[in-house]
């Protein structure tokens, strides 16, 4: 049984802004690790899908614990920009050495 309504329209386009801020983010990342003149399709093409599903989890994160609605763009935006370092970091504090989760 559905508990909770849909979605409505204001909500979804919300969503719709915290993934291109994310995807910007990956853009942004990119120019900013590799030098003039080094492009790569699939290198952009790759941290835009990273930056977007650490920018996906830092809005989740902001939007789980109320926060208002452009603080949840900028925290989808820096988590983001953060990238790969932050999922090794997510990894790393979730995860223990041998494999394990903690608990």
């Amino acid at each position: 049984m559905i508990t909770k309504p849909f979605p409505d329209d204001l909500w979804i386009v919300s969503w719709l802004v915290v993934g291109f801020f994310s995807a910007w983010s990956g853009v942004v990342r990119y120019l900013m690790d590799n030098p003039a003149g080094k492009w790569s399709c699939a290198g952009m093409v790759s941290q835009v899908v990273i930056s977007g599903f650490t920018g996906f989890l830092g809005g989740l994160y902001a939007y789980e614990y109320n926060y208002s609605g452009v603080m949840t763009i900028a925290i989808a935006g820096v988590s983001g920009t953060f990238g790969g370092g932050l999922l090794r970091w997510l990894w790393q504090r979730f995860i223990q050495s041998d494999g394990k989760p903690y608990g």
